[in-house]
């Protein structure tokens, strides 16, 4: 299996609940898996599975060990729960509405599955 990077411009779907002024997010996922393709399919899934919809995929690529070693403390973590977990992600949000002067970064929790 092998590490897979994806970025995804993602919506927040109606009944998502942590999400009322929540315009979209930019969805960085870490994936292991066999191909590309497969990577692909369970990224979209996942973002599905935690009230989210991809609206555009930013890029996708495979993780080499040389850029592992290289990434921001943020994908280092995702990538640490990716391999214990075989899938990972960070959702950097913003707001629905504009707001002059005002500025915020927002890093939301992925909720609980529901049992």
């Amino acid at each position: 299996m092998k590490p897979y990077l994806f970025v995804f411009e993602a919506q927040p779907k109606p009944d998502n609940p942590q999400t009322k002024d929540i315009g979209g997010a930019c969805a960085s996922i870490i994936v292991f898996s066999e191909s590309i393709n497969c990577a692909r399919e369970t990224s979209v899934r996942f973002i599905d599975q935690y009230g989210w919809q991809a609206k555009e995929e930013q890029y996708a690529l495979e993780l080499p060990p040389s850029q592992i070693a290289h990434l921001d403390t943020v994908l280092s973590s995702v990538y640490r729960k990716a391999e214990m977990n075989g899938i990972s992600a960070q959702f950097d949000a913003w707001p629905k509405k504009d707001r002059p002067g005002v500025y915020s970064f927002e890093t939301l929790m992925i909720p609980r599955k529901k049992e």
